[in-house]
């Protein structure tokens, strides 16, 4: 990454030269292009930043981007972007669809403000290896006739995939989940998974079964500290 960087960045736009030993360009403009690891949260942290580009965002801890990142940002008025392969429905699945039509709801404060129903100040795109053209088509031949579908799917067609056991296979967060309200005019249904820990419980009213409210209950915790997602 250091080495290209450098090449790429035209030798008047530099001031001085680069610190081959901890990464740093400083330019003429005053700014100062770091390359830095994502181990260490602390060592991020600065001034302010200008533009942040994060790869490999589902590798990074979960409080580099709002503590230390964002308030970065918020300094300079600056810009993030945030690439790399998706990992399961983690920290990339959320932004991606944080930039999508249709992530906010109607009766969301913000969704007159937004575009489609996507947060006002977030964008995101997908481009895959397929779509590429950096890797040789006899490599993607080579992966498409070893490795399974859901492996194929994620590493080279940027698809949100998840590696733990599932019942509906084809289930799809963006399609398949939507508001719902409680209709007290219909049984309530509970479906539960007599687990080791947590013990799980989906509740749901028959709307074309759609599902209400999943419940966790881990071992030793009262009701009343059992965790609750509505869907």
């Amino acid at each position: 990454m250091w080495n290209r960087l450098k090449r790429n960045i035209p030798e008047d736009w530099i001031q001085g030269r680069p610190n081959n030993t901890e990464c740093v360009m400083p330019m003429k403009t005053g700014h100062v292009i770091r390359v830095v690891g994502l181990d260490d949260p602390d060592a991020l942290r600065g001034s302010g930043l200008w533009f942040f580009l994060g790869d490999e965002w589902d590798d990074a801890k979960p409080v580099i981007l709002p503590e230390i990142i964002r308030p970065m940002l918020g300094t300079c008025n600056g810009h993030g972007m945030f690439i790399g392969t998706p990992k399961g429905f983690a920290a990339l699945y959320k932004g991606y669809r944080s930039g999508q039509p249709g992530y906010l709801q109607p009766d969301d404060p913000l969704y007159q403000e937004a575009l489609l129903g996507r947060l006002p100040d977030h964008k995101s795109w997908k481009y895959n290896t397929l779509e590429g053209g950096n890797v040789p088509q006899e490599e993607i031949d080579n992966a498409l006739r070893s490795l399974d579908a859901r492996t194929l799917r994620q590493e080279y067609m940027a698809s949100f995939e998840t590696f733990a056991g599932r019942i509906y296979y084809d289930f799809d967060r963006a399609e398949c989940v939507r508001p719902c309200h409680y209709d007290e005019t219909k049984d309530v249904h509970v479906g539960l998974d007599f687990n080791i820990n947590p013990m799980s419980a989906t509740v749901f009213q028959e709307d074309v079964m759609r599902k209400r409210t999943r419940v966790r209950c881990p071992r030793g915790r009262r009701p009343t500290d059992w965790d609750v997602e509505k869907a």
